[in-house]
C-alpha cells in the first residue's frame, strides 16, 4: 500500500537511511553513524514490494494523452471533487511529505510605483486564481494515493504589510522579504500562491508573491506577471460595483 511505503520511507529517513530502487531492485544506503533498527529492517523487507512499487512511479506514469496533442480543451469539473495528479505533481507532493518543500517555491518580487489600489490589486489576482484553476488546487490524500480539489478563488486574500521602517533598511528588508518567502506552504490547505504587498511609503509598495511548484513553474512567471498586469488595469477602467 502507498501509506505504508511513504510511512516506512519517513521513518527511514528519521533514522538516517537512503532508499532507492534500481533496475527494480530495492537499495538501501545508510552512514557509517547509522545502526539500523532490525524492526524497522524487517518491516522494509515485509514490504518491500510496496516500496518498490511506489518509488518506481507505476501509477504515476499512466496517463491518457488527448489524441490531438497541439488541443487544450476544456474540462467540465462539475460533479468532480477529486482530481487525479500528474506525474510531476504526484512527486512533489511525496517529497513534500517526506522532507518539506520550501525549495521548491518560486518567488517574484516586483517594485510597484505610483498610487496603487489594492482592492482593485486582489481582485486582480481572483480573476487569475479563476483563470488557472491549479493556483488555487489544494491536494488530500486517501490511503496514500493524493488527489486535488478545487477551492473557490473569492476565498483568496492578498496580505498587505505596513513596511515603511525597512525602507532605509535594505539588509532588514530583503531578510523579511525571504523570511515571507521560505513560509512553508500547507498543500492540503492553502492556495498554491500567495502575495504580500509591502507598503514602503503611499506611492511605493513591493509586491511578493510566491507560488509552489505542485502549480507552476519558471516558464509560467512572465505569464502569470502580464495577466496580473492586464488584469488590474482591466479593473481599474472598469471597476466593480
Amino acid at each position: 500500500m502507498a501509506s505504508k511505503a511513504i510511512s516506512l520511507l519517513k521513518s527511514a529517513k528519521r533514522h538516517g537511511i537512503h532508499i532507492s530502487v534500481d533496475n527494480g531492485n530495492l537499495q538501501l544506503k545508510l552512514s557509517r553513524s547509522v545502526d539500523i533498527d532490525p524492526l524497522l529492517l524487517d518491516e522494509i523487507k515485509t514490504h518491500k514490494k510496496d516500496i518498490i512499487d511506489f518509488l518506481s512511479n507505476a501509477a504515476w506514469k499512466s496517463s491518457k494523452v488527448d489524441e490531438d496533442t497541439n488541443v487544450i480543451r476544456p474540462h467540465d469539473r462539475n460533479g468532480i471533487d477529486r482530481i487525479p495528479l500528474s506525474f510531476s505533481q504526484e512527486r512533489l507532493w511525496f517529497i513534500d511529505q517526506l522532507e518539506g518543500s520550501t525549495h521548491y517555491h518560486i518567488p517574484i518580487v516586483l517594485r510597484l510605483s505610483g498610487q496603487l489600489k489594492p482592492d482593485a490589486l486582489s481582485r486582480a489576482f481572483q480573476a487569475l486564481l479563476h483563470r488557472h484553476e491549479v493556483l488555487r488546487c489544494v491536494y488530500y490524500e486517501e490511503n496514500g494515493i493524493p488527489y486535488q480539489r478545487l477551492m473557490d478563488e473569492q476565498a483568496w486574500d492578498l496580505s498587505i504589510h505596513n513596511a515603511a521602517h525597512l525602507q532605509q533598511d535594505p539588509s532588514g528588508l530583503q531578510d523579511y522579504i525571504q523570511a515571507l518567502i521560505d513560509q512553508p506552504f500547507e498543500l492540503a490547505r492553502d492556495y498554491m500562491l500567495r502575495a504580500h504587498l509591502l507598503q514602503l511609503r503611499a506611492d511605493s509598495h513591493l509586491l511578493l508573491v510566491t507560488l509552489h511548484h505542485i502549480a507552476c513553474d519558471g516558464w509560467s512567471v512572465p505569464i502569470i506577471t502580464r495577466e496580473l498586469s492586464a488584469l488590474y488595469n482591466h479593473l481599474l477602467l472598469h471597476p466593480l460595483h
